[in-house]
C-alpha cells in the first residue's frame, strides 16, 4: 500500500513537472519569436535611418544646387541690365 501511494505521488509530481515543462517550453517560444520580431524591427530601423540620412545629403545638395543657379541666375540678370545701361549710353 505504502508502495501505491509513493508511486502514486511520484505520478503526481511528474505529471505537474512535465506541465510546467510544456509552459516553459512555450514561454521560451513565445520570448524567441519576441526576439526575432525585435531583432526584425531594429534592421527596419537602421535601413530606415540610413535612408532618412541619404535623404538629408540629396537635400543639401539640392538645396546647394539651387542656390546655385540662382544665383547664376542673378549675376545672369545684372549683366544684361549692365548691358542695356552700357547701350544706352552709347547711343
Amino acid at each position: 500500500m505504502k508502495l501505491k501511494s509513493e508511486l502514486q505521488r511520484s505520478n503526481g509530481e511528474v505529471q505537474d513537472l512535465s506541465r510546467q515543462l510544456q509552459e516553459e517550453q512555450k514561454r521560451s517560444i513565445s520570448l524567441s519569436e519576441e526576439l526575432t520580431d525585435r531583432t526584425s524591427c531594429r534592421q527596419e530601423l537602421t535601413i530606415a535611418t540610413e535612408k532618412m540620412r541619404d535623404l538629408q545629403k540629396e537635400n543639401d545638395i539640392l538645396k546647394e544646387s539651387n542656390n546655385k543657379l540662382l544665383d547664376s541666375a542673378y549675376n545672369l540678370e545684372r549683366e544684361r541690365q549692365y548691358q542695356v545701361i552700357l547701350k544706352m549710353h552709347k547711343d
